[in-house]
Order: structure tokens, then C-alpha cells, then sequence
């Protein structure tokens, strides 16, 4: 798929997503789930801060009515890379680049600006830059130069 024929339809759907990589940045490490515990009845409870605000809060209520005070019990990290990608050179049409974060053992691949790359993985609606699509991606596939 190319990266003008994105749609709506596409949000949540595993993609094969193929571009020109032209921005990457350093690995870093993010929270990707804390657990927590209510004092008042001992339930542990999970939340999953948003890959890209990368903010975390406590839950809003655990199942016996407490909204407040909850320990934080574990957190849970991981190494993510953004890179952002292209249309290819030469496709006629206007193209927004789409953010791809790699994770675990993707960011350790030897990614350069200017390569053509197969991304899979799930798109999702960035958040941060109001109707721009994002890319999570578990799969890369570096293509021949063409």
C-alpha cells in the first residue's frame, strides 16, 4: 500500500506500508503499562499510556468505587524508535509523511535515511499531529533500491 492511499478504513487494520525512510530518531525507552493497587480491596489494576503522548495515569476507579490514592505496584518499559517515511522520489501526488515506531527487536535494524522500506503493522490516528496516521510496526522488509 502506498502511503497516499490511506484511509479511515484503514485505522486499527494490519498494513503493508511502503515508503522512503526520511527521519529517524535515537532509541528511547517509554512506559508501556503500569500495574496498580487499590488500597481499599487489594484489586490490581493495569493502564496503558498512548504510544505517542507517552503519559501515564493512575486508573480513574477500580471496581469497588475508589477513585483515588492507588499504589503503584510495577511498570512495565520498553525501547521505541520513531522514523518517519515518504512517498518514494518520482510518485506524482502530494504526500504527508507517516511516523513509524519500531519496537523491541526492530530498533536494533540498520535503518538509514533514504532507504526503501515494507513496514507491517497496525495504523492508528496520531494524536499529537491532528489527522496524520501512524504506523506500529512488527514487521520491516528493506527493498532493493529501485
Amino acid at each position: 500500500m502506498r502511503i497516499n492511499q490511506i484511509r479511515v478504513k484503514d485505522i486499527h487494520n494490519v498494513v503493508e506500508l511502503i515508503g522512503e525512510v526520511c527521519s529517524i530518531r535515537e532509541p528511547e525507552h517509554i512506559i508501556i503499562g503500569i500495574k496498580w493497587e487499590c488500597p481499599a480491596c487489594g484489586t490490581l489494576l493495569t493502564t496503558r499510556p498512548s504510544i505517542e503522548d507517552k503519559k501515564t495515569y493512575p486508573p480513574y476507579r477500580c471496581p469497588c468505587g475508589r477513585k483515588h490514592n492507588f499504589r503503584m505496584i510495577s511498570q512495565e518499559v520498553t525501547d521505541i524508535r520513531k522514523i518517519k517515511i515518504k512517498e518514494f522520489e518520482g510518485i506524482i501526488g502530494i504526500s504527508i509523511p507517516v511516523s513509524v515506531w519500531l519496537s523491541e527487536n526492530l530498533i536494533d535494524e540498520n535503518i538509514k535515511r533514504g532507504d526503501k522500506i515494507k513496514f507491517k503493522g497496525t495504523i492508528i490516528l496520531s494524536k499529537r499531529e491532528q489527522n496524520h496516521y501512524s504506523l506500529i510496526a512488527n514487521e520491516i522488509l528493506k527493498l532493493n533500491p529501485l
